[in-house]
């Protein structure tokens, strides 16, 4: 978590730790505690940021840190990368290349079943479909066509 004021926009300190963060790939969760004077560093820009500043909701700030926290950003992941395929394939009229297989696969059931347990985020019914046709085909149950 990096909270955004003047101060820890400003800091060097704040700044070498921001840049380490974001080099290391770790997940980053802006709260805005003060509006900055100036720019706002690019990793931290392109996030959505919550807000918690004298004018905010505090409970509405607290239930967006508490499911940002909550949040599996590996399911996001997933979750993204089967939409983007499942897209794909129903463009190309359902052609067999773009579905899933191997660790990508796993990944993906592994999603829909924590998914089913209540974990966010919730497949599709695009996404639903993609991976059981994916799995079909993987485990030769029906045509890959």
């Amino acid at each position: 978590m990096f909270v955004i004021s003047a101060d820890s926009v400003a800091s060097a300190t704040c700044g070498l730790e921001l840049a380490h963060a974001a080099g290391q790939h770790k997940r980053l969760v802006p709260v805005v505690w003060r509006e900055p004077d100036g720019d706002v560093p690019a990793a931290l820009a392109a996030l959505n940021w919550i807000f918690f500043r004298e004018s905010d909701d505090f409970d509405a700030g607290v239930e967006a840190l508490v499911r940002a926290l909550e949040t599996d950003i590996d399911l996001v992941r997933t979750q993204t990368r089967v939409l983007t395929r499942a897209k794909a394939r129903e463009l190309g009229g359902r052609r067999t290349s773009p579905l899933l297989r191997g660790e990508e696969l796993h990944q993906a059931e592994a999603w829909l079943a924590r998914a089913a347990s209540g974990a966010e985020p919730k497949p599709t019914d695009l996404q639903a479909a993609f991976v059981s046709a994916s799995a079909a085909c993987d485990f030769g149950v029906s045509p890959c066509a």
